[in-house]
C-alpha cells in the first residue's frame, strides 16, 4: 500500500494491510559499535530502523486484552446470528489514544481467523486485484473496514461501503434506496461478518 492511503478504502487494500508482514527489526548494537561502521553499513541500518519504528508491532497489553475479551462476544455473534438483528459495540475516547489502531487489530485478526477458518474460499495473498476485482459478488469480504468523518451521513457510509465492495455508484439521481440496498445485497453476497466504522475528525 503506498504511504498516501492511510486508511484502506477498497477490499483489495484491507486485504493488503492485513497480509503485510512486519517490517524486520534491525539487530541491536552498541553505539560504539555503530560509530566504527563506514557509511555503507551504517546508511541502510538506518533505513531499516526508520521502516521498523514506523510501523511497531501492536502490543497486546493487559488493558487491551480485557476491551478484547469484553468485545469477543459481539464479535463471535456475528458468525452465527441467522436472523437481522446483530451486536455493535462504540469504541469512544479522547483523539490518539489508539481508537483507530484498535479497530484495525479486531478487523486484521478477524479476518485472518476467517481465512484459517474457510482456506478453500479466501483469495491466494499473492492474488492481484485485477484477479478477483470483476465479479465482487463472488468475493468472500468477511470484514469491511470504512473510516470516515464524523459528520458523515447514511448516504456517504453507503457510498463509501460501495467504493470499499466495488458496487456500482448510482451517481446523483440515486435515491435513499437505490443506494442503500445494493450495497446491502453486495454485503450479504460477500459473507460480510463484521463492519468497523471509524469515525475521525482528521478529514
Amino acid at each position: 500500500m503506498n504511504k498516501r492511503v492511510a486508511q484502506p478504502r477498497t477490499k483489495e487494500q484491507w486485504r493488503e494491510f492485513c497480509e503485510r508482514p512486519a517490517p524486520p527489526r534491525p539487530e541491536l548494537v552498541s553505539r560504539r559499535e555503530y560509530e566504527s561502521w563506514l557509511a555503507g553499513r551504517q546508511i541502510p541500518f538506518d533505513e531499516q530502523r526508520r521502516s521498523c519504528n514506523a510501523n511497531p508491532p501492536f502490543i497486546k497489553h493487559p488493558q487491551l486484552q480485557r476491551v478484547l475479551a469484553a468485545l469477543q462476544p459481539k464479535l463471535t455473534q456475528g458468525q452465527y446470528s441467522r436472523d437481522g438483528t446483530y451486536h455493535s459495540a462504540i469504541i469512544n475516547g479522547p483523539g490518539h489514544c489508539g481508537k483507530t489502531s484498535l479497530l484495525k487489530l479486531i478487523g486484521k485478526e478477524c479476518e485472518l481467523d476467517w481465512h484459517r477458518r474457510h482456506p478453500e474460499m479466501a483469495p491466494m495473498p499473492s492474488a492481484s486485484p485485477a484477479e478477483f476485482r470483476g465479479d465482487f459478488l463472488g468475493d468472500r469480504v468477511p470484514v469491511i473496514y470504512i473510516s470516515a468523518s464524523t459528520g458523515a451521513t447514511a448516504g456517504m457510509l453507503s457510498q463509501a461501503i460501495g467504493k470499499f465492495l466495488h458496487v456500482p455508484n448510482p451517481g446523483r439521481t440515486a435515491t435513499k434506496w437505490t443506494l442503500t440496498d445494493p450495497v446491502l445485497d453486495a454485503m450479504e453476497a460477500c459473507g460480510t461478518e463484521l463492519l468497523l466504522l471509524d469515525f475521525t475528525d482528521r478529514y
